[in-house]
């Protein structure tokens, strides 16, 4: 599967980045008034690569439909590995 390309900011609700700011999950609006959130890694460009993968933000993955943007948020939190963990260690059930 070839990657795909970050979303258009103007989609966007909320962003939460990882520690290092190197993998985030965004929450979109989508055009029929619903939500849904997207995992994202963002990859350097390395000589090796030759340009075939630019440096910029490329989905890893998009989830679900909501009827909130919270309900995306909560399912993200609860979905995403490295997420969940910085919630669970924050004090937050688990």
């Amino acid at each position: 599967m070839s990657h795909l390309e970050a979303l258009p900011d103007q989609d966007v609700v909320s962003r939460i980045f990882d520690g290092d700011e190197l993998r985030r999950v965004l929450v979109l609006r989508r055009e029929d008034g619903f939500y849904s959130f997207v995992h994202e890694t963002y990859f350097f460009e390395a000589p090796e690569d030759e340009g075939c993968i630019p440096a910029d933000w490329h989905i890893d993955f998009c989830f679900g439909i909501y009827q909130t943007a919270q309900v995306a948020e909560d399912d993200a939190r609860a979905t995403v590995h490295w997420l969940r963990d910085a919630y669970i260690n924050k004090g937050h059930g688990g």
